[in-house]
């Protein structure tokens, strides 16, 4: 036998009450349960700082100094090199310890690379930041925009124009890597219009 229940209108305006103050209760639980993982997954993607891996699934023995992940939080390691050799060090420069490739979600370069120089004693080896890709080049005079341009082959190089305070062109690069930007610097230091190149220092 079927009981019918009539409640008045206030009986139902506290029953309507409680049951939405649960609904708002149970949802928020599980946005919060959503939340902690979806921050706990993207804390070990492949590349983030903390998650061992380089974003090609290599190995992140040592994740990039504080300073830098302060610098650009939100960072991803793309490559990273311990002890690096010749074909990774630039042209005139020591081989540094470290060698970290990152894209980044903020500041005005979306790829940095961070040289660690060897520690001196107990003190941290000095850090220097160049853009990821792109190089400084300088070139022979009456060489014109379009005779450089046209002398990069387009599937590894684009002229994004002249720096008119440094008096230099800009050129990217494609090939982002541990190599890439010391192979760039030869290969275009080699053309007979560049007299000089120069990674891109941030300072």
């Amino acid at each position: 036998m079927l009981v019918h229940v009539i409640l008045n209108k206030k009986e139902r305006g506290v029953t309507i009450t409680v049951g939405l103050t649960i609904g708002i209760i149970l949802s928020f639980g599980l946005v919060s349960s959503w939340k902690e993982d979806r921050d706990a997954y993207q804390k070990n993607l492949p590349g983030n700082y903390d998650s061992n891996q380089t974003a090609h699934g290599k190995t992140l023995s040592k994740p990039p100094p504080e300073s830098i992940r302060e610098q650009y939080p939100g960072g991803r390691v793309l490559y990273y090199v311990h002890e690096a050799n010749a074909s990774v060090t630039l042209p005139g420069h020591s081989s540094p310890e470290n060698i970290w490739i990152l894209t980044t979600n903020n500041g005005s370069y979306k790829f940095v690379r961070v040289e660690e120089a060897p520690a001196d004693g107990n003190a941290t080896g000095a850090l220097s930041l160049y853009r990821g890709a792109e190089i400084f080049a300088w070139t022979s005079p009456g060489t014109s925009e379009d005779e450089l341009r046209n002398a990069l082959p387009e599937d590894r190089y684009n002229l994004l124009g002249k720096n008119e305070l440094r008096g230099c062109y800009l050129v990217q690069f494609r090939e982002v890597s541990p190599e890439g930007l010391p192979e760039a610097l030869g290969e275009l230091l080699a053309k007979p219009m560049i007299d000089k190149v120069e990674p891109c220092l941030i300072e």
